[in-house]
């Protein structure tokens, strides 16, 4: 099993999009020593937090794209996720409980798209 240190750890995490797996790969050790790693080292679980970044920064590029394009799948899902704001919601759910009983609430609204 290899000995983990910085400098090993920064050049394997490189391209892994941060997943645990890939990165003990690159590594040549079990999953769970990258887990012990990082919550040893916080310096090196923010690089792997940054890593996971890049790869969310290359799904949202292609989802942007994909909505310039006028996928009308990407504009619905950026309308439903991001458009809340706007009143782009096609059913809001609260639910509670409250000395054993619960309830669920569902307030749907006029979907701004049809």
């Amino acid at each position: 099993m290899t000995k983990i240190n910085k400098g090993l750890f920064k050049t394997a995490i490189k391209g892994t999009g941060g997943i645990m797996l890939s990165i003990a790969n690159n590594l040549k050790c079990s999953r769970e020593a990258v887990y012990k790693y990082c919550a040893k080292h916080e310096d090196m679980a923010l690089l792997r937090d940054q890593e996971k970044e890049k790869i969310l920064d290359i799904a949202e590029n292609s989802l942007f794209r994909q909505a310039k394009e006028g996928e009308q799948w990407a504009t619905k899902y950026l309308l439903a996720t991001q458009g809340k704001k706007r009143g782009y919601v096609e059913k809001q759910e609260i639910e509670s409980t409250h000395k054993g009983e619960g309830f669920k609430l569902i307030i749907e609204s006029p979907n701004k798209n049809e």
